[in-house]
């Protein structure tokens, strides 16, 4: 009798048993992607599109949908409320989107996640006592980006400015020891 045996790959030996799902959005899905993609909690990233009815959305034919992040994250090194923290201490969200693609959005995956959503805005706009323009959706759909699309910050650091702006961008591993 033959026996089979499956090697799994180290880097899917290191993946936790459990993960949860986190959707946003904060304009263009390459520095979101890179930012959450350097959080030790963060399993893994995809860029994408979501809150639109258009099907199969690409980047030229977007449409009514929203440029997005998806990640898969470990509960037991983080918090979802963590995320929410991060994302919105990273982008302007008392801006109105100049254009829908671009949209400030939270799409939420279970009514905890719409609850501390829904927190976190009002809080960041008692302190701030500014509109705070980031929608908050139930997640239906996200429909992933082109291949050229997904990690484009880490294949396109070429330069020294570059290099930078990325090391600026994930600067946030220290931001989850707190």
């Amino acid at each position: 009798m033959q026996q089979t045996i499956s090697i799994l790959p180290p880097i899917d030996l290191m993946s936790p048993a459990e993960t949860e799902t986190a959707t946003f959005a904060m304009g263009c899905f390459w520095s979101s992607e890179a930012l959450f993609g350097s959080v030790e909690a963060v399993v893994r990233t995809h860029v994408g599109y979501a809150g639109g009815t258009t099907v199969n959305p690409t980047y030229w034919t977007i449409a009514d949908h929203i440029e997005t992040i998806q990640l898969d994250y470990d509960p037991a090194k983080t918090h979802y409320r963590k995320l929410l923290q991060l994302f919105f201490s990273s982008h302007n969200t008392t801006r109105a989107p100049w254009k829908r693609r671009y949209t400030s959005a939270i799409f939420y995956h279970s009514l905890e996640q719409e609850q501390l959503a829904r927190e976190e805005k009002f809080s960041l706009q008692e302190k701030s006592g500014e509109m705070v323009y980031t929608a908050i959706y139930p997640f239906k759909v996200f429909n992933l980006a082109e291949d050229r699309h997904q990690k484009y910050k880490q294949k396109h650091v070429s330069s020294r400015r570059g290099i930078n702006a990325l090391q600026h961008h994930c600067s946030c591993r220290n931001f989850f020891d707190t």
